[in-house]
C-alpha cells in the first residue's frame, strides 16, 4: 500500500472516522459533528475511497467496522488526541518560564536606547550573552536577510541628525 498524500487528504475526515467509530450509526455521528446525514455520508464515501476500504458495512442495527477500520482505529484516536492535546487551551504565556535564543543585530545608538534597558530589565530572569561588535543600519539589513539575527533595530542617534 502506497503513503497517504497529505496534501490531497481531509484531516477533518478522521475525525468523521472517529464518530463514525464511536456511534456504529451514520445519522447518530452526524449529530454528534453537527453535520447532516448527507455530509456525514459522503465524508465516509472520501474515506472508502482514500483507504480503499469499506470501513464500515450497513447492518440492520446502522454500521460495523471491516478489518482495517479496526485495525486503524487505535492509531486514528491516538493522532487525533495528540492533535486536541497541542490545540487545547493552556492559559496566558509565563515569560519567566521561556527558554529561548534571540539574536538581534543593532546599531550602537539602538543598543544604548533599546537592548541596554531590556538587558537590566531581564537581568535577573535571564541569562544573557551579550557580544558587542560595531554595527551600521546596513550591516543590520544584511543580517537580518541571512537570517543570522532574528530582530532588527534601527534607532537613529540623535545627534547624528
Amino acid at each position: 500500500m502506497k503513503p497517504l498524500d497529505l496534501t490531497r487528504f481531509d484531516l477533518n475526515l478522521l475525525v468523521v472516522l472517529e464518530a463514525l467509530w464511536a456511534e456504529r450509526h451514520v445519522g447518530r455521528a452526524a449529530e454528534r459533528l453537527h453535520l447532516s446525514q448527507s455530509a456525514t455520508s459522503h465524508a465516509l464515501s472520501r474515506l472508502r475511497t482514500a483507504f480503499a476500504d469499506q470501513l464500515f458495512i450497513r447492518n440492520p442495527r446502522g454500521i460495523a467496522p471491516t478489518p482495517l477500520a479496526i485495525e486503524l482505529m487505535p492509531r486514528v484516536a491516538a493522532v487525533l488526541e495528540s492533535v486536541r492535546l497541542v490545540a487545547s487551551p493552556r492559559g496566558p504565556v509565563d515569560p519567566g518560564r521561556l527558554q529561548a535564543t534571540l539574536s538581534v543585530a543593532a546599531t550602537d545608538h539602538a543598543v544604548l536606547t533599546v537592548i541596554a534597558p531590556v538587558n537590566r530589565c531581564a537581568g535577573r530572569r535571564a541569562e544573557a550573552q551579550a557580544g558587542r561588535y560595531r554595527i551600521r543600519a546596513a550591516h543590520v539589513r544584511r543580517r537580518r536577510a541571512r537570517h543570522r539575527a532574528r530582530v532588527g533595530l534601527f534607532c537613529p542617534d540623535p545627534a547624528a541628525l
